[in-house]
């Protein structure tokens, strides 16, 4: 149950947000930036590449959409162009879903990514912050995460009446 902070004026509360998304923004940019110039992908590749890494044996396509929040058609207009480049692989499965997996080339350039993104988010995001800071950070974007995360680790789709009941929650 969120606790309310009567204790904070609506000001202090919108300035909260601001910086929040100034402070999303920047960390994002740079991230971004650094791991499309490290491998040759584009944004929404990464995006693409960074979920089926992270998915042993590939998503169904359906699944991949919603972790991304996603519209379906969007993603296949994705995955077509990813196929032309070698990055992904698409069959059907037995249930009649479409599995998509990243293919060699494909984590290999994902991999490529991460150096430049792991010196990125040191650079922004845990080098401005001393230790306690950093675990401090963990612990609250854990706990403002977890409504919208689904026990398989995926995004929940948000809606206006706000998480699924019972989950708990990219590039």
């Amino acid at each position: 149950m969120p606790t309310e902070h009567p204790e904070m004026d609506d000001d202090q509360i919108h300035e909260i947000w601001v910086q929040w998304k100034r402070a999303h923004r920047y960390v994002d940019e740079a991230v971004v930036s650094a791991s499309t110039e490290a491998s040759g992908l584009t944004q929404a590749e990464l995006s693409v590449l960074l979920r089926l890494g992270a998915a042993p044996g590939g998503l169904r396509q359906h699944t991949l959409a919603e972790a991304l929040e996603w519209h379906r058609s969007r993603l296949s207009h994705q995955l077509t162009r990813m196929e032309t480049r070698g990055l992904v692989e698409r069959a059907g499965s037995e249930d009649h879903g479409v599995m998509v997996r990243p293919t060699e080339e494909g984590l290999r350039k994902l991999n490529s990514a991460r150096p430049a993104q792991l010196k990125a988010i040191r650079r922004t995001l845990i080098g401005p912050l001393n230790r306690i800071e950093v675990t401090a950070l963990s612990a609250l974007t854990g706990r403002i995460a977890a409504p919208f995360t689904g026990p398989d680790g995926i995004n929940e789709p948000l809606d206006d009446s706000g998480p699924a009941p019972g989950t708990t929650p990219s590039w």
